[in-house]
């Protein structure tokens, strides 16, 4: 059954359900997605973000508010408060391939994969292949594990299979386009 909840348009205020997927009145995204997420705005992300936290707020069994909370705060880089309600979002929806996929973000906190501990990049993998099961098609999951692999087991000479090259090929096969992959490296703080 679909989440109703009346709620405002984060862009212009105007009500709106969260069913909609964008505002009849100034035609803003309703629902922000890792594809759409990275063109946003950072003063849009926090209206956002401020409007699906008083939702999560007020419906805390929210399976949409929590994850376009956590959502938001990973575009703002606040990953440490974003991760909490990306966890609710994936305990309340396991089925919600970008919850998984914001989360892994998080735990690289705007750092290399390369530093990071390897207890954080097994369950960064654990994260994007719970990504991949749900949405097997979606290129900009594998050109994340990609990323994942390349700087992390790559360059400490660790055999992962399958490898960063397969996935990358993966990644283009399933269509990642420049635009995803700019977007993407956006949110994980790097240059390309």
């Amino acid at each position: 059954m679909a989440e109703v909840l009346d709620m405002k348009c984060p862009g212009c205020n105007n009500r709106i359900g969260l069913r909609d997927t964008e505002c009849e009145y100034c035609g803003a995204p309703i629902v922000v997605k890792t594809s759409n997420l990275g063109k946003m705005g950072l003063a849009d992300v926090t209206k956002y973000a401020n409007s699906y936290k008083e939702v999560a707020a007020s419906h805390p069994e929210s399976k949409i508010a929590n994850a376009q909370v956590g959502m938001c705060y990973v575009r703002l880089k606040l990953y440490d408060k974003a991760f909490p309600f990306l966890e609710k979002a994936i305990d309340d929806n396991m089925e919600d391939p970008d919850a998984y996929c914001m989360a892994a973000i998080c735990l690289l906190k705007g750092k290399k994969p390369f530093v990071a501990p390897r207890a954080d990049i097994d369950k960064i993998m654990e994260y994007l292949n719970a990504a991949l099961m749900i949405a097997p098609e979606s290129g900009i999951y594998y050109y994340l594990r990609s990323y994942i692999k390349k700087d992390y087991f790559d360059r400490k000479y660790l055999n992962v299979s399958p490898s960063s090259e397969d996935d990358y090929v993966s990644a283009i096969q399933y269509g990642t386009t420049e635009a995803d992959i700019t977007s993407l490296n956006e949110l994980l703080g790097i240059q390309p």
